[in-house]
Protein backbone atom coordinates (compact mmCIF):
# COMPACT_ATOMS: atom_id res chain seq x y z
CA UNK A 1 0.00 0.00 0.00
CA UNK A 2 1.06 3.62 -0.24
CA UNK A 3 1.59 6.11 2.42
CA UNK A 4 1.55 9.86 2.10
CA UNK A 5 3.40 11.08 5.06
CA UNK A 6 3.12 13.98 7.01
CA UNK A 7 5.09 17.45 5.90
CA UNK A 8 8.19 17.88 7.90
CA UNK A 9 10.06 20.75 5.78
CA UNK A 10 9.43 24.04 6.72
CA UNK A 11 6.64 25.55 5.05
CA UNK A 12 4.01 28.43 4.56
CA UNK A 13 1.62 25.44 3.59
CA UNK A 14 0.16 23.78 6.18
CA UNK A 15 1.06 20.20 7.65
CA UNK A 16 -0.42 17.41 5.66
CA UNK A 17 -2.02 15.08 7.50
CA UNK A 18 -0.97 11.51 7.60
CA UNK A 19 -3.26 9.13 4.99
CA UNK A 20 -3.03 5.80 3.71
CA UNK A 21 -4.08 5.21 0.15
CA UNK A 22 -5.31 1.55 0.24
CA UNK A 23 -5.02 -0.66 -3.12
CA UNK A 24 -8.31 -3.19 -3.11
CA UNK A 25 -6.00 -5.16 -5.52
CA UNK A 26 -3.70 -6.06 -3.05
CA UNK A 27 -6.41 -7.81 -0.69
CA UNK A 28 -7.01 -11.32 -0.50
CA UNK A 29 -10.40 -12.77 -1.96
CA UNK A 30 -11.91 -15.37 -4.40
CA UNK A 31 -13.82 -12.51 -6.29
CA UNK A 32 -13.29 -8.84 -7.15
CA UNK A 33 -16.45 -7.83 -4.57
CA UNK A 34 -14.63 -9.66 -2.08
CA UNK A 35 -11.34 -7.69 -2.22
CA UNK A 36 -13.41 -4.25 -2.11
CA UNK A 37 -15.35 -4.89 1.19
CA UNK A 38 -12.01 -6.32 2.54
CA UNK A 39 -10.50 -2.67 1.98
CA UNK A 40 -13.38 -1.03 2.70
CA UNK A 41 -13.68 -2.34 6.02
CA UNK A 42 -9.68 -2.14 6.75
CA UNK A 43 -10.42 1.78 5.73
CA UNK A 44 -13.03 2.29 8.03
CA UNK A 45 -10.97 1.88 10.75
CA UNK A 46 -8.49 3.85 9.45
CA UNK A 47 -7.78 7.50 7.72
CA UNK A 48 -7.35 6.79 4.43
CA UNK A 49 -8.86 5.98 0.59
CA UNK A 50 -9.93 2.87 -0.84
CA UNK A 51 -8.52 2.45 -4.80
CA UNK A 52 -9.25 0.36 -7.44
CA UNK A 53 -6.23 0.41 -9.63
CA UNK A 54 -7.07 0.26 -13.48
CA UNK A 55 -5.90 -3.08 -13.70
CA UNK A 56 -7.99 -4.60 -11.72
CA UNK A 57 -11.00 -7.10 -13.04
CA UNK A 58 -14.38 -5.37 -12.93
CA UNK A 59 -17.06 -5.87 -9.95
CA UNK A 60 -18.42 -3.85 -7.62
CA UNK A 61 -18.53 -4.01 -3.58
CA UNK A 62 -21.44 -5.20 -1.58
CA UNK A 63 -20.65 -2.49 1.62
CA UNK A 64 -19.85 0.53 1.77
CA UNK A 65 -18.90 3.18 5.09
CA UNK A 66 -19.67 6.49 5.16
CA UNK A 67 -16.00 7.06 6.29
CA UNK A 68 -14.55 5.91 2.89
CA UNK A 69 -13.69 7.28 -0.16
CA UNK A 70 -13.67 4.96 -2.86
CA UNK A 71 -11.67 6.38 -5.84
CA UNK A 72 -12.28 3.86 -8.78
CA UNK A 73 -9.80 4.08 -12.10
CA UNK A 74 -10.83 1.17 -13.90
CA UNK A 75 -13.13 3.19 -16.25
CA UNK A 76 -15.66 0.73 -16.42
CA UNK A 77 -18.45 2.67 -14.17
CA UNK A 78 -20.90 3.84 -17.05
CA UNK A 79 -22.14 7.50 -15.94
CA UNK A 80 -25.42 8.76 -14.86
CA UNK A 81 -27.70 9.56 -17.92
CA UNK A 82 -25.19 8.95 -20.22
CA UNK A 83 -24.53 5.46 -21.29
CA UNK A 84 -21.97 5.91 -24.08
CA UNK A 85 -19.94 7.63 -21.32
CA UNK A 86 -17.14 6.21 -18.56
CA UNK A 87 -15.73 8.52 -15.70
CA UNK A 88 -11.63 8.37 -15.73
CA UNK A 89 -11.70 8.66 -11.87
CA UNK A 90 -15.23 7.74 -10.22
CA UNK A 91 -15.72 8.86 -6.96
CA UNK A 92 -17.90 5.86 -5.14
CA UNK A 93 -20.36 7.65 -2.67
CA UNK A 94 -20.90 6.43 1.00
CA UNK A 95 -24.99 5.66 -0.27
CA UNK A 96 -26.69 8.24 1.53
CA UNK A 97 -29.26 6.01 3.51
CA UNK A 98 -31.75 6.91 6.51
CA UNK A 99 -31.46 10.09 8.45
CA UNK A 100 -30.88 14.17 7.36
CA UNK A 101 -27.47 13.07 6.51
CA UNK A 102 -26.09 14.94 3.23
CA UNK A 103 -23.90 12.77 0.95
CA UNK A 104 -21.74 14.48 -1.48
CA UNK A 105 -20.30 12.84 -3.97
CA UNK A 106 -17.28 15.45 -4.14
CA UNK A 107 -16.89 18.79 -2.73
CA UNK A 108 -14.68 21.47 -3.58
CA UNK A 109 -13.43 24.33 -1.43
CA UNK A 110 -11.80 27.85 -1.82
CA UNK A 111 -11.74 30.46 0.23
CA UNK A 112 -10.80 34.11 -0.06
CA UNK A 113 -9.05 36.27 2.59
CA UNK A 114 -7.39 38.72 1.17
CA UNK A 115 -5.74 40.39 -1.92
CA UNK A 116 -8.27 42.27 -4.52
CA UNK A 117 -8.83 46.18 -4.88
CA UNK A 118 -12.83 45.48 -5.72
CA UNK A 119 -12.19 45.17 -9.43
CA UNK A 120 -13.73 42.70 -11.41
CA UNK A 121 -10.42 41.59 -13.17
CA UNK A 122 -8.81 41.72 -10.28
CA UNK A 123 -8.41 37.82 -10.14
CA UNK A 124 -11.04 35.52 -9.08
CA UNK A 125 -10.91 32.26 -6.36
CA UNK A 126 -12.43 29.47 -8.18
CA UNK A 127 -13.86 26.18 -6.39
CA UNK A 128 -14.04 24.27 -8.96
CA UNK A 129 -13.08 24.44 -12.49
CA UNK A 130 -14.01 22.76 -15.67
CA UNK A 131 -12.27 22.95 -18.88
CA UNK A 132 -12.35 21.48 -22.75
CA UNK A 133 -10.38 22.33 -25.73
CA UNK A 134 -11.09 21.35 -29.26
CA UNK A 135 -7.67 21.14 -31.05
CA UNK A 136 -8.71 18.97 -33.65
CA UNK A 137 -11.70 16.17 -34.91
CA UNK A 138 -15.10 17.59 -34.65
CA UNK A 139 -16.78 15.81 -31.56
CA UNK A 140 -18.95 18.46 -29.19
CA UNK A 141 -17.48 19.18 -26.57
CA UNK A 142 -18.67 20.12 -22.96
CA UNK A 143 -15.91 21.77 -20.39
CA UNK A 144 -19.19 20.72 -17.82
CA UNK A 145 -21.91 17.96 -18.11
CA UNK A 146 -24.38 17.41 -15.03
CA UNK A 147 -27.42 14.89 -14.82
CA UNK A 148 -29.54 14.28 -12.18
CA UNK A 149 -31.25 10.86 -12.99
CA UNK A 150 -34.75 9.57 -11.11
CA UNK A 151 -34.50 5.90 -11.29
CA UNK A 152 -38.08 4.01 -12.17
CA UNK A 153 -40.08 3.82 -9.38
CA UNK A 154 -38.50 5.98 -6.76
CA UNK A 155 -40.04 9.14 -7.25
CA UNK A 156 -38.71 12.29 -5.28
CA UNK A 157 -39.41 15.27 -3.57
CA UNK A 158 -37.32 17.11 -5.25
CA UNK A 159 -34.51 16.90 -7.94
CA UNK A 160 -32.21 19.32 -9.52
CA UNK A 161 -29.63 19.17 -11.92
CA UNK A 162 -27.64 21.80 -11.25
CA UNK A 163 -27.92 23.98 -8.35
CA UNK A 164 -26.67 27.42 -7.73
CA UNK A 165 -26.86 29.42 -4.65
CA UNK A 166 -25.50 32.75 -3.97
CA UNK A 167 -25.45 33.54 0.14
CA UNK A 168 -25.06 37.29 0.31
CA UNK A 169 -24.26 38.02 3.94
CA UNK A 170 -22.41 41.34 3.50
CA UNK A 171 -24.79 43.27 5.73
CA UNK A 172 -26.21 44.83 2.84
CA UNK A 173 -28.34 44.28 -0.23
CA UNK A 174 -27.51 44.20 -3.88
CA UNK A 175 -27.93 47.60 -5.44
CA UNK A 176 -29.10 47.82 -9.52
CA UNK A 177 -26.28 49.81 -10.88
CA UNK A 178 -22.99 48.90 -12.37
CA UNK A 179 -20.59 49.15 -9.54
CA UNK A 180 -18.36 45.97 -8.80
CA UNK A 181 -19.57 44.95 -5.72
CA UNK A 182 -23.36 45.07 -6.77
CA UNK A 183 -22.28 42.65 -9.54
CA UNK A 184 -24.08 39.32 -7.69
CA UNK A 185 -24.89 36.91 -9.74
CA UNK A 186 -26.86 32.97 -8.76
CA UNK A 187 -25.81 32.39 -12.85
CA UNK A 188 -23.46 34.21 -14.89
CA UNK A 189 -22.62 33.48 -18.73
CA UNK A 190 -20.06 35.11 -20.43
CA UNK A 191 -19.14 34.81 -23.99
CA UNK A 192 -15.14 34.80 -25.04
CA UNK A 193 -13.32 34.04 -27.93
CA UNK A 194 -12.60 36.01 -30.98
CA UNK A 195 -16.03 35.15 -32.86
CA UNK A 196 -19.48 35.27 -31.62
CA UNK A 197 -21.27 32.15 -30.53
CA UNK A 198 -24.97 31.33 -30.91
CA UNK A 199 -26.29 31.71 -27.38
CA UNK A 200 -26.77 32.04 -23.46
CA UNK A 201 -28.84 29.57 -22.96
CA UNK A 202 -30.62 26.85 -25.24
CA UNK A 203 -33.70 25.01 -23.33
CA UNK A 204 -34.53 22.20 -24.86
CA UNK A 205 -35.19 18.50 -24.71
CA UNK A 206 -33.57 14.42 -25.54
CA UNK A 207 -37.09 13.61 -26.41
CA UNK A 208 -41.10 14.20 -27.21
CA UNK A 209 -41.75 12.35 -23.79
CA UNK A 210 -38.86 14.59 -21.93
CA UNK A 211 -40.23 16.97 -22.81
CA UNK A 212 -40.16 20.54 -19.90
CA UNK A 213 -43.28 21.03 -18.23
CA UNK A 214 -42.23 24.43 -18.31
CA UNK A 215 -39.19 26.16 -20.22
CA UNK A 216 -38.47 28.56 -17.48
CA UNK A 217 -39.79 29.80 -14.13
CA UNK A 218 -38.82 33.21 -12.47
CA UNK A 219 -39.77 33.34 -9.08
CA UNK A 220 -39.59 34.90 -5.78
CA UNK A 221 -37.96 38.69 -7.09
CA UNK A 222 -37.63 42.26 -5.29
CA UNK A 223 -37.94 44.09 -8.79
CA UNK A 224 -37.69 42.72 -11.87
CA UNK A 225 -38.42 39.24 -13.23
CA UNK A 226 -37.41 39.32 -16.48
CA UNK A 227 -34.51 42.43 -17.31
CA UNK A 228 -33.36 42.83 -20.98
CA UNK A 229 -30.32 45.79 -21.80
CA UNK A 230 -28.18 46.45 -23.81
CA UNK A 231 -26.25 46.91 -25.86
CA UNK A 232 -27.68 45.82 -29.05
CA UNK A 233 -24.05 45.21 -31.23
CA UNK A 234 -26.22 45.44 -34.71
CA UNK A 235 -28.45 47.63 -35.91
CA UNK A 236 -30.78 45.16 -38.24
CA UNK A 237 -33.07 42.43 -37.02
CA UNK A 238 -32.26 42.65 -33.68
CA UNK A 239 -35.38 42.64 -31.41
CA UNK A 240 -35.11 42.49 -26.76
CA UNK A 241 -37.36 39.96 -27.21
CA UNK A 242 -38.22 37.62 -30.00
CA UNK A 243 -40.95 35.16 -30.08
CA UNK A 244 -41.55 32.23 -32.87
CA UNK A 245 -44.59 30.92 -32.38
CA UNK A 246 -45.56 27.27 -33.74
CA UNK A 247 -48.26 26.79 -36.84
CA UNK A 248 -51.37 26.60 -34.30
CA UNK A 249 -52.70 29.96 -34.67
CA UNK A 250 -54.81 29.07 -31.24
CA UNK A 251 -51.61 28.64 -28.99
CA UNK A 252 -51.19 31.71 -26.84
CA UNK A 253 -48.36 33.26 -26.95
CA UNK A 254 -47.84 35.73 -23.95
CA UNK A 255 -50.04 35.47 -21.16
CA UNK A 256 -50.58 37.83 -18.26
CA UNK A 257 -52.12 36.56 -15.96
CA UNK A 258 -53.95 37.44 -11.89
CA UNK A 259 -52.73 35.04 -9.33
CA UNK A 260 -55.89 36.17 -7.01
CA UNK A 261 -58.62 35.41 -9.45
CA UNK A 262 -56.98 33.47 -12.05
CA UNK A 263 -57.87 35.67 -14.99
CA UNK A 264 -56.31 36.39 -18.14
CA UNK A 265 -55.75 40.02 -17.94
CA UNK A 266 -54.09 40.33 -21.22
CA UNK A 267 -52.83 37.90 -23.92
CA UNK A 268 -50.99 37.99 -27.22
CA UNK A 269 -52.29 34.92 -29.64
CA UNK A 270 -49.99 33.13 -31.89
CA UNK A 271 -51.95 34.66 -34.70
CA UNK A 272 -51.14 38.05 -34.17
CA UNK A 273 -54.14 39.01 -32.33
CA UNK A 274 -54.66 40.59 -28.63
CA UNK A 275 -56.80 41.00 -25.66
CA UNK A 276 -56.21 43.67 -22.79
CA UNK A 277 -58.20 44.24 -19.62
CA UNK A 278 -60.13 41.15 -19.57
CA UNK A 279 -60.90 41.70 -22.99
CA UNK A 280 -62.71 45.37 -23.29
CA UNK A 281 -59.65 45.91 -25.57
CA UNK A 282 -58.88 43.70 -28.63
CA UNK A 283 -56.71 43.68 -31.59
CA UNK A 284 -57.82 41.59 -33.99
CA UNK A 285 -55.22 39.68 -36.40
CA UNK A 286 -56.17 41.85 -39.41
CA UNK A 287 -55.48 45.15 -37.36
CA UNK A 288 -58.81 46.02 -37.10
CA UNK A 289 -59.64 47.05 -33.27
CA UNK A 290 -63.20 46.33 -31.26
CA UNK A 291 -64.20 46.91 -27.89
CA UNK A 292 -65.29 43.48 -26.63
CA UNK A 293 -65.23 41.06 -24.18
CA UNK A 294 -64.00 37.51 -23.85
CA UNK A 295 -66.66 36.66 -21.34
CA UNK A 296 -70.58 36.38 -21.99
CA UNK A 297 -70.54 38.40 -18.72
CA UNK A 298 -70.10 41.78 -19.23
CA UNK A 299 -67.63 44.00 -20.79
CA UNK A 300 -68.59 46.52 -23.23
CA UNK A 301 -71.65 46.27 -25.44
CA UNK A 302 -73.35 48.29 -28.29
CA UNK A 303 -76.95 47.64 -29.82
CA UNK A 304 -79.13 49.10 -32.60
CA UNK A 305 -82.58 49.23 -32.71
CA UNK A 306 -84.87 48.77 -35.49
CA UNK A 307 -87.10 51.05 -37.03
CA UNK A 308 -90.30 51.93 -34.68
CA UNK A 309 -93.12 54.37 -35.38
CA UNK A 310 -93.94 56.77 -32.78
CA UNK A 311 -97.09 58.25 -33.18
CA UNK A 312 -97.57 62.38 -33.76
CA UNK A 313 -97.71 63.82 -29.97
CA UNK A 314 -97.04 60.28 -28.02
CA UNK A 315 -93.66 58.82 -26.58
CA UNK A 316 -92.58 55.34 -27.27
CA UNK A 317 -90.51 52.79 -25.43
CA UNK A 318 -87.69 51.59 -27.83
CA UNK A 319 -86.02 48.40 -26.58
CA UNK A 320 -82.80 46.94 -27.55
CA UNK A 321 -81.69 43.18 -26.39
CA UNK A 322 -77.87 42.59 -25.39
CA UNK A 323 -76.68 40.05 -27.14
CA UNK A 324 -74.81 38.31 -25.52
CA UNK A 325 -76.70 39.34 -22.15
CA UNK A 326 -74.87 40.95 -18.92
CA UNK A 327 -74.66 38.95 -15.63
CA UNK A 328 -76.83 41.52 -13.82
CA UNK A 329 -77.88 45.20 -14.82
CA UNK A 330 -74.83 46.99 -12.90
CA UNK A 331 -73.85 48.72 -16.09
CA UNK A 332 -73.75 52.38 -17.10
CA UNK A 333 -75.73 53.07 -20.56
CA UNK A 334 -76.11 55.75 -23.24
CA UNK A 335 -78.62 56.08 -25.61
CA UNK A 336 -79.60 58.70 -28.44
CA UNK A 337 -82.32 58.79 -31.12
CA UNK A 338 -82.18 59.09 -34.85
CA UNK A 339 -84.29 60.89 -36.96
CA UNK A 340 -83.72 61.76 -40.83
CA UNK A 341 -87.15 62.57 -41.61
CA UNK A 342 -87.37 65.66 -39.46
CA UNK A 343 -86.09 69.02 -41.70
CA UNK A 344 -82.70 70.37 -40.01
CA UNK A 345 -84.82 73.29 -39.23
CA UNK A 346 -87.89 71.68 -37.51
CA UNK A 347 -88.80 70.27 -34.65
CA UNK A 348 -87.88 66.20 -34.64
CA UNK A 349 -87.75 63.59 -32.35
CA UNK A 350 -86.63 63.58 -28.54
CA UNK A 351 -84.67 61.35 -26.55
CA UNK A 352 -85.59 61.53 -23.21
CA UNK A 353 -84.34 58.72 -20.85
CA UNK A 354 -83.80 55.21 -19.97
CA UNK A 355 -86.76 53.83 -19.02
CA UNK A 356 -85.95 49.98 -18.69
CA UNK A 357 -82.48 48.31 -17.71
CA UNK A 358 -81.87 44.87 -16.87
CA UNK A 359 -79.14 41.90 -17.71
CA UNK A 360 -80.92 41.20 -20.96
CA UNK A 361 -82.07 44.43 -22.48
CA UNK A 362 -82.20 48.12 -22.09
CA UNK A 363 -85.66 50.51 -22.67
CA UNK A 364 -85.22 54.12 -24.25
CA UNK A 365 -88.21 56.92 -24.03
CA UNK A 366 -88.37 58.41 -27.72
CA UNK A 367 -90.82 61.63 -27.72
CA UNK A 368 -92.77 62.85 -30.86
CA UNK A 369 -93.75 66.53 -30.46
CA UNK A 370 -94.50 67.05 -33.83
CA UNK A 371 -97.78 66.52 -36.09
CA UNK A 372 -96.33 63.99 -37.73
CA UNK A 373 -95.79 60.01 -37.05
CA UNK A 374 -92.32 59.96 -37.01
CA UNK A 375 -89.94 56.34 -37.57
CA UNK A 376 -87.27 56.11 -34.56
CA UNK A 377 -84.22 53.85 -34.53
CA UNK A 378 -82.35 54.34 -31.25
CA UNK A 379 -78.89 53.17 -30.94
CA UNK A 380 -77.28 52.29 -26.71
CA UNK A 381 -73.52 52.20 -25.74
CA UNK A 382 -73.33 50.43 -22.41
CA UNK A 383 -70.14 48.88 -19.77
CA UNK A 384 -70.63 46.73 -17.24
CA UNK A 385 -69.34 47.98 -13.49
Amino acid sequence: MWRVSPQTKKSNLPPIRAAQIHSAQQYPGASTSERIDACISDVARSNGICVLPGGMQPGAGTTNAENVALWDFRQTERLVGNPGGYSAIFMHDSHAGGGAKKVFGAAFQVHASSGGNGNLAAGEAVGLFAGAERTGGGRPIWAFNSVARIAPGFPTNGAASIEADLDNDSGRDAQIDNRAENQQFGLKLVSGGANKPLMGISITSSGERSVWKIGQQISNYETFGLKISGPQTSTESTANLYLVPTSDDDNLSIVGRNSQDRMNVYRINNDGSAQFAHGKFKIDADGSIELTRLSNNGGVKHGRSGRVLVEAGARSEVFINWTPVFADGNYTVTCSVEDTNSLPTSQGLIGERVHTKSAMRVGFIVSNPTTNRLPAIVDCRSEHD
